[in-house]
C-alpha cells in the first residue's frame, strides 16, 4: 500500500512540473509547467522522511501537438529503484483547453497496478486536476477526484478514491537544488486514498518555477510527519 502512496505523490508532483506560456496564432493559450521542448527530460531523485534515497524517476517530453485551438503534451513517465533499475514506464497526456492546464488522474494509478489487473474490468470516474492560467499568490485551486472499481463477473472486487483538496498558491520562495536556484510559486495540497481496508492522508508542498517546472515536494503525513521528499536533481 505504501508503495501505491509514494508513486501517486510522485505522480501529484510529476503533474505540477508545468509552467510556460503556449502561444498559437498570437494568442495565449495555456500556462503550463514545464520545458516546452521535445525531448527534454527532468530527472528526480526521491527520499523518504530520514532522507535515505529510495529511487528515482524521469519525465521525457515526447511530443507537443496543437489540436485546433487546444494543446495536447505527450510525456513518458520512468520510475526507476535506488539502484537505478527501471521499475516501471507509462505513457501520459496533459492537455491546455480554454485557458487551463488539465490532467487526466488516471496518471496517478501505478502502472504495475493497472498491469495486475488488466484481465479484469475497470471502471474509472474522474473529474480533472486543473491549474488555470490565471493563478497567483493567494488563490484556491479545484479540487479533483478519481474512483476506480476493479470487476469480475459485474461483481465490483475492489475500489480505490482518490480525492485532492485544499490547493492553494501560498508564496513565492527562493530554493536550491542540485539542478540549480529558482524563484518558485509555493503550492499546498491535501490529498486522502481509500483502498479497501487503507483510508490515508496526507500533505503536500510543491515549489514552481515558470518555464521550468517543479523543482521540489515535501509529503507529509495527517500528523505532519515528513514521510517522502522528491527534488530535481538534472535536466537533460
Amino acid at each position: 500500500m505504501k508503495k501505491l502512496f509514494l508513486l501517486s505523490t510522485a505522480l501529484i508532483f510529476t503533474f505540477f512540473a508545468f509552467s510556460a506560456s503556449l502561444i498559437s496564432a498570437g494568442e495565449n493559450i495555456c500556462k503550463v509547467f514545464i520545458p516546452l521542448e521535445e525531448g527534454v527530460t527532468l530527472r528526480y531523485e526521491n527520499f523518504n522522511g530520514k532522507e535515505k534515497l529510495t529511487g528515482s524517476d524521469e519525465m521525457t517530453i515526447q511530443s507537443i501537438k496543437e489540436v485546433g485551438e487546444n494543446i495536447e503534451i505527450g510525456i513518458l513517465a520512468k520510475t526507476f529503484d535506488k539502484k537505478g533499475e527501471l521499475t516501471s514506464e507509462q505513457e501520459m497526456e496533459y492537455a491546455c483547453v480554454d485557458g487551463n492546464f488539465k490532467m487526466d488522474l488516471k496518471s496517478y494509478l501505478q502502472q504495475d497496478m493497472l498491469e495486475a489487473y488488466e484481465d479484469m474490468e475497470m471502471e474509472i470516474e474522474q473529474s480533472e486536476l486543473v491549474i488555470p492560467s490565471s493563478i497567483a499568490v493567494g488563490e484556491s485551486l479545484p479540487d479533483a477526484n478519481l474512483t476506480m472499481k476493479i470487476k469480475a463477473n459485474g461483481s465490483v472486487m475492489m475500489t480505490m478514491n482518490i480525492d485532492i483538496t485544499d490547493r492553494k498558491v501560498e508564496g513565492i520562495e527562493e530554493i536550491t537544488t542540485p539542478a540549480g536556484t529558482f524563484s518558485a510559486m509555493v503550492l499546498t495540497e491535501s490529498q486522502e486514498t481509500k483502498m479497501m481496508f487503507m483510508n490515508r492522508k496526507s500533505k503536500t508542498k510543491t515549489w514552481l518555477v515558470e518555464e521550468l517546472g517543479a523543482v521540489r515536494s515535501e509529503t507529509y503525513t495527517d500528523k505532519d510527519k515528513l514521510e517522502f521528499v522528491r527534488i530535481l536533481s538534472a535536466i537533460k
